[in-house]
């Protein structure tokens, strides 16, 4: 595909879809921008006064060092940092914070930035989240058959933020991943979860379903609820049970006490610290800020994701907040938000769908930006250029019930 093929980036083509709690905030198409897709959010001048421009919040974890340089406006030459946890250090010369942190826990810390301009002063709320362990594996190196006979249940003794789970299906027949889900035995059931699928020993596509679901559930005995048991793979070692492994961690806090924590901070209480509010006026609800690592009390443009040929292909560029789980473009979700790429090849009237067929999954990286903001790269497979024009969009999902 040559780059006259690949197209070139549109403007913000939509705000936030409440009634789906959606945002498209780009698509890639090889034609021209047409007429009139340019967002009010676009236009949004930066207010001239100084302030912080790193990441509003950081996401940390307990016993793992940790970097964030404060950034500013200003041109600072010295610099604070008001309200860090144990662990954590500032160095007043080049602002950057560092150290481990010892404590699960969230922390706003004031920031502030002293230059020939005056003083930039921010806020920064630190979620630090207890280490990961395995909850339950049941998985052995063992042969196995498919379509186990018993359920595969766990038990939890306390409230527990599952972070990854993952199924076995070596014997699939091509069957593309499903869904995992949760059921508690009062009935609750968490998910499902779309799963993405993992190559397997001997090369077996899909053997592994993985999710990332990033979702505190309650104390008690489970079953996980795979939609398709007759590939599920078990043996007596299981004690023919469908293979799980489910890693968690301990749930001291939820996304609900991040997202309030930060909206303090920021001084914003009741309904302008609610998710769906947009306090600054930038067409940007707070969940898009906090996903974003944005100031949600500046009106500001939005960190735009970019489109561009690296190393040959066709690539895009999604800048989030940093710390978040699962796969980049796919079932990858960061401080309660749920980012997924799409694509369609009909830019009017199309059906947009998850672009996993044509995303390079054995190329997708995660760069630091070292403020707390990393940029998720998504190398495209080459299309053949015998399917025609075909279009892409960043999605963004709230995934917090209210």
């Amino acid at each position: 595909m040559s780059t006259a093929d690949l197209g070139v980036p549109l403007n913000l083509l939509s705000s936030v879809t409440d009634s789906i709690h959606t945002e498209v905030e780009l698509a890639l198409a090889p034609v021209e921008a047409p007429a009139g897709t340019e967002s009010a959010a676009a236009q949004i001048v930066t207010p001239p006064v100084s302030h912080i421009t790193s990441s509003s919040v950081l996401n940390a974890t307990v016993g793992q060092p940790l970097s964030y340089q404060i950034t500013t406006d200003n041109q600072p030459t010295q610099f604070a940092a008001t309200g860090l946890p144990e662990g954590l250090t500032l160095d007043p010369v080049t602002g950057r914070i560092t150290g481990t942190p010892a404590t699960a826990g969230v922390w706003n810390v004031t920031l502030e930035a002293t230059g020939a301009e005056g003083t930039a002063s921010g806020a920064l709320t630190l979620a630090v989240y207890g280490g990961e362990t395995v909850v339950f594996d049941n998985g052995n190196i063992w042969g196995v058959s498919s379509g186990p006979p018993l359920p595969t249940i766990f038990t939890i003794t306390e409230a527990t933020r599952i972070t990854y789970v993952q199924d076995y299906h070596y014997f699939n027949g091509g069957v593309l991943p499903g869904t995992i889900g949760l059921q508690h035995e009062d009935g609750t059931v968490y998910g499902p979860w779309q799963a993405n699928g993992r190559v397997g020993q001997g090369g077996v596509q899909n053997a592994y379903w993985e999710v990332w679901p990033m979702v505190v559930i309650k104390p008690g005995t489970y079953t996980v609820i795979d939609s398709h048991p007759p590939t599920w793979s078990y043996n007596s070692l299981s004690d023919n049970r469908g293979f799980t492994i489910i890693r968690g961690e301990p749930a001291t806090f939820d996304t609900p006490d991040v997202l309030a924590a930060w909206a303090a901070a920021h001084g914003l209480d009741g309904a302008a610290g609610s998710a769906e509010a947009d306090p600054d006026g930038d067409d940007q609800p707070n969940w898009v800020e906090l996903a974003r690592g944005s100031n949600p009390a500046v009106a500001e443009p939005p960190p735009r994701s970019t489109f561009a040929v690296e190393n040959g292909r066709p690539t895009l560029r999604v800048p989030v907040a940093a710390g978040g789980k699962g796969v980049p473009g796919s079932t990858f979700t960061i401080n309660g938000v749920q980012v997924e790429v799409q694509t369609t090849p009909s830019f009017s009237g199309g059906e947009w769908e998850a672009a996993t067929a044509v995303l390079d999954w054995g190329q997708v990286t995660r760069e630091d930006q070292g403020d707390g903001r990393e940029v998720l790269v998504l190398p495209l497979q080459a299309i053949p250029h015998t399917e025609g024009a075909r279009f892409f969009q960043i999605k963004f999902r709230w995934t917090v019930a209210p």
